[in-house]
């Protein structure tokens, strides 16, 4: 290769070309004499069009690394995008001094006179072009920026309070919704545990959101929440991708990133999104907060899967799915013997199948089995919430160890203080003292936290009822129902409210809308046309005939025959549920049912047995009999 040069040994002054022909490239210099190089740069838009190159790239890289996460893409594309512009800006500087675009096309600077009106043209359109990206380069910085909170949310709800929606499943066999639930559902566990964030809805309130079409705005309404965070997953083979985006109420991006790792960097990908919430949220996070995000639940990711499909089934509250559920449960134990969560979760599982048998004493052995569960849970991991919450319900409501179950709750709040069923069982502890009104404060914190559960809303009007606020009682039943028209045991308890505020054609109506859901019509038409004796000995003919082995509802059958002046028959079914240890048997002796009940030895005594504080009230003259 033959390099010939012709460079002035003194100050620069013209231009360098660089050509190349059948004897090499040839480096050469024109001398320019009154013009410095500087100009010639000039003259040329050489500068121009080197700013005008790197506007251009920037608004190239924010559209990218907008766009590509929105539709999956690796992150390799991006990385490989930005490398490419690198590369392409000397050789844009070379061809923005070697080449000039004129109205033929094309042509080589050199060839085009400095007289010429080209280079002032090309120079306007540089302008123009800079100028543009310029804006679009505001106006993309205004969308990407981090946004304050005073910036995007109304001053009056300026909390941190945050919902994480279902994440979307976007693995090709579509088969992977136990796993991106799971992802979800343990982001959401972790960010639960900030005591910086003053609210994090809960997983049966957030799972309703699952394929909405609703807004995002509409949402964070509804959930009452400053800030809401949504992503998706790609599960294939060893390999994950997770999308997380937070944005505010008012649909303004925060922060997003896409995560491309190997399946055991999943704990990792989870609490660096915790922690990048954090501190978008400018919460800090304490030196135990860290510890825990840093902890590693299992090293068997292959234990980790088969815990997160038992939990998934789990949720979904069949008979079916919580046999699947134990199996999957046990086979992860087998798989990690010391893995705390998973022992948690088959003592959950237990409690749950009481729900579906009627056998008493087979319950009593699935609680023995949950006892055993929860304690190895807590054995093996005493910094785990949910084993301390889970321990404190199942020790107050099955063996009526009231202080040691405030003492457990306590502690699991503590470490996870927005945890709903910590303080609807906390709520609980204080019903049971009758202090009504803490009870009703921890049912609203509960509420708070999940607001589209039934269950709890329903519970709070429970509280307002046995704090015989039957106007309060019944304005909350009626909130639940303008959501879950269809709830029969909102019904069932609205009714119940209406009866002892002295509206009896109210809780008339509200029973036969029960019985019509419950799709026992015949028995919706015998309490809309007989008295309310007729209609109560009929709807429980059949348990009253029965084996009280299988009386699976034993409180209930006691408070109805209250209503119609058949103490001894009430008498019986209190007694079978006290011998079985009835979960409802203490907050039942509460019921205004058996207020005339309260001077009865044989009631007093079941009080003091089960741990139950009466409240003060006068004789029931509001009681009202057919």
């Amino acid at each position: 290769m033959l390099l010939r040069f012709n460079l002035e040994p003194i100050v620069l002054k013209g231009f360098i070309g660089i050509y190349r022909s059948r004897g090499g490239f040839f480096i050469w210099y024109k001398s320019m004499p009154g013009n410095t190089f500087f100009e010639e740069l000039k003259r040329r838009n050489v500068v121009k069009a080197s700013i005008a190159y790197l506007v251009v790239s920037w608004i190239l890289l924010q559209v990218a690394s907008n766009i590509l996460p929105i539709v999956e893409a690796p992150a390799w594309i991006l990385k490989t995008f930005s490398f490419f512009l690198v590369i392409g800006f000397p050789i844009w500087i070379i061809f923005s001094w070697v080449y000039e675009v004129t109205p033929e096309g094309v042509k080589k600077t050199a060839k085009v006179s400095s007289n010429n009106l080209i280079t002032d043209k090309t120079n306007k359109r540089l302008n123009i072009l800079i100028i543009i990206g310029l804006i679009s380069a505001m106006a993309l910085s205004f969308y990407n920026r981090p946004k304050s909170i005073a910036a995007s949310i109304d001053p009056l709800i300026l909390e941190n309070t945050i919902a994480v929606l279902p994440f979307d499943d976007l693995s090709s066999g579509g088969d992977t919704e136990w796993f991106c639930d799971g992802i979800t559902e343990d982001i959401r566990t972790s960010l639960a545990k900030i005591k910086g964030v003053k609210k994090v809805i809960s997983h049966t309130s957030v799972k309703k959101y699952k394929g909405s079409f609703k807004t995002i705005p509409e949402i964070a309404d509804e959930l009452d929440v400053s800030y809401i965070l949504e992503g998706s997953v790609r599960k294939h083979d060893n390999k994950i991708i997770v999308t997380a985006k937070l944005v505010d109420a008012g649909d303004n991006r925060i922060w997003s990133n896409q995560y491309n790792n190997n399946f055991d960097k999943i704990f990792d990908i989870q609490n660096d999104v915790s922690k990048r919430i954090a501190q978008q949220l400018q919460i800090a996070i304490s030196p135990e907060e860290d510890k825990s995000f840093n902890t590693v639940p299992t090293d068997n990711f292959e234990a980790y899967e088969l815990y997160l499909r038992g939990r998934h089934l789990l949720h979904q509250r069949s008979p079916e799915s919580a046999n699947r559920s134990i199996e999957y449960l046990k086979e992860s134990i087998r798989l990690d013997s010391a893995y705390a969560p998973a022992y948690v979760a088959l003592a959950e599982n237990y409690i749950l199948q009481n729900m579906f048998i009627k056998n008493n004493e087979e319950k009593l052995i699935h609680r023995i089995k949950c006892r055993k569960a929860i304690d190895k849970a807590l054995e093996l991991d005493n910094d785990l919430a949910e084993a301390y919450i889970s321990k404190g319900h199942m020790i107050g409501m099955y063996e009526w160890n009231w202080e040691e179950m405030k003492k457990m709750v306590d502690k699991g709040l503590e470490i996870e203080p927005n945890n709903s069923k910590g303080h609807m069982t906390l709520s609980m502890y204080y019903l049971i003292k009758s202090d009504f009104t803490k009870s009703i404060e921890e049912s609203l914190i509960a509420e708070r936290l999940d607001p589209l559960n039934p269950m709890i809303g329903s519970y709070v009007g429970y509280n307002y009822y046995l704090a015989q606020d039957y106007s309060g009682a019944i304005d909350q039943y009626e909130k639940v129902l303008k959501v879950f028209p269809n709830d029969p045991m909102t019904w069932g308890d609205v009714a119940e409210a209406q009866y002892f505020s002295g509206k009896k054609e109210a809780a008339t109506d509200s029973w036969v809308q029960f019985f019509k859901i419950m799709g026992s019509d015949d028995m919706a038409n015998i309490f809309a046309t007989e008295t309310l004796n007729v209609a109560i000995e009929k709807w429980y003919r059949g348990a009253l005939e029965g084996d009280e082995l299988y009386c699976s509802n034993p409180t209930t059958i006691a408070k109805a025959h209250m209503l119609i002046d058949k103490e001894q028959v009430s008498f019986k079914y209190l007694e079978i549920a006290y011998k079985y240890h009835d979960e409802n048997l203490p907050f039942y002796l509460l019921l205004p049912h058996f207020y005339p009940l309260h001077d009865n030895p044989r009631f007093r005594d079941l009080v003091v047995k089960t741990g139950v504080t009466l409240p003060q009230v006068d004789q029931p003259e509001f009681v009202l009999k057919d």
